[in-house]
Order: C-alpha cells, then sequence, then structure tokens
C-alpha cells in the first residue's frame, strides 16, 4: 500500500498561488485601490507548461480571521488548472461556504488565506478497519471515504487535532454522515497528501 507521493512547492511558487488568491478578493472588493488591473489576474504570471498555475491538482482555499475559520471550499480532484480553481474557490470561500455569512470590505485586510495543494488520488486497499487504523498510524495521509452517494474527506491537516487513528476515522465517518462506528467492504478508500500553506507562515 504505497503511500500517494508529496507534493513540494518552491518559495516563489507558494508565493505565485497566495497572491493569486489574494488578487482575486482585493479585486472583488476592492477594485478601486487598484483600478489600472487587468480583469484577467493571471494575465501577467507564468503560464509555461512546466508552470504551478497550469497543473491540474486538487487544491482547497481556507479563509481564517483571527485564527478561526471563515470559509473553506475546495475540490479533491479537477480538469481545471489551478489558475482557474484558485481564483473561483477563493471568492466561494469568501462568499458562498453555507457555514458563514459573506465575507465583507471591512473584513478584507483581517482576512488570512491558506491554501492546500493536493496531489493525485491513489487507491488504498485494507482488509478491514483495523488495518486502516494501522496503516494511518504510520502515514498520516489525506483521507477519502467513499459509498454510494455517501462521502467524507479531511486533509491531511486534520491529524493536528486528532490524536489516534479512530479518532480520525471516527470524526470522518460522521462527517460523511455515517455512524462513527459504521464500516463495510463496499467503502471505498482513497489517500492523498498535501503542501499546506498560508500567508502568516513562512513559506
Amino acid at each position: 500500500m504505497p503511500v500517494s507521493p508529496s507534493i513540494e512547492l518552491t518559495f516563489e511558487e507558494k508565493s505565485q498561488l497566495l497572491r493569486l488568491s489574494r488578487d482575486t478578493l482585493q479585486q472583488h472588493f476592492a477594485p478601486q485601490t487598484n483600478p489600472a488591473a487587468s480583469t484577467d489576474l493571471v494575465h501577467e504570471l507564468d503560464l509555461r507548461a512546466s508552470s504551478i498555475l497550469n497543473k491540474t491538482l486538487g487544491c482547497f482555499v481556507t479563509l481564517t480571521l483571527q485564527g478561526e475559520l471563515r470559509g473553506c471550499i475546495g475540490h479533491i480532484e479537477t480538469p481545471q488548472r489551478l489558475h482557474q480553481t484558485i481564483p473561483t474557490l477563493t471568492l466561494r470561500s469568501a462568499l458562498h461556504d453555507p457555514r458563514f455569512s459573506p465575507l465583507t470590505t471591512e473584513l478584507l485586510e483581517l482576512i488570512t488565506i491558506e491554501l492546500s495543494i493536493l496531489s493525485p488520488l491513489r487507491s488504498l486497499t485494507v482488509n478491514c478497519r483495523e488495518d486502516l487504523h494501522h496503516y494511518l498510524a504510520q502515514n498520516r495521509v489525506g483521507i477519502v471515504l467513499t459509498e454510494d452517494n455517501k462521502r467524507g474527506v479531511f486533509l491531511p491537516q486534520v491529524w493536528q487535532k486528532m490524536p489516534t487513528p479512530k479518532h480520525f476515522i471516527d470524526a470522518l465517518l460522521i462527517k460523511g454522515h455515517w455512524p462513527k462506528n459504521y464500516w463495510s467492504e463496499k467503502i471505498k478508500i482513497a489517500q492523498f497528501s498535501a503542501c499546506h500553506f498560508s500567508e502568516s507562515s513562512e513559506l
């Protein structure tokens, strides 16, 4: 059961992705601060085939306010390139996360942007739930559980709040609307890694 390959980004790539997300918010909420800016935010960015902006990788955009969650929307998989998905997810996180009221202009400068760039999903096969616990004890990866029309997803950074693999899977099952002690051979498991960084961290 090989672990998902890690996603590694350079300082410049992280800075470029955060800039794109911040510019998206700035132009939506306060276009008057930079009236000469192009309406195409990626017009002057590096879009060579090798650029991170041209990669078709899953991504989550998280907004926090004074350390508290203020919005989080993402895609595990998408056919779109990051220069397309990041602006879309940034605005959805700011305006359309149903858990929060839409972001206002007054809060724009107080918001911190966090990005999680995901590796491609890799199928994970186990014989039972206990085997999954054992695997996760050694590999703190992101997990997707799917069965019929139910799905639960946890990013790797959720491990910071979970003391054991059992707690992790219990909470993931509840998120996907299963009972926490539920398990079935029909559940499909996928794993992934993520490169997580924010405006407030050292890139």
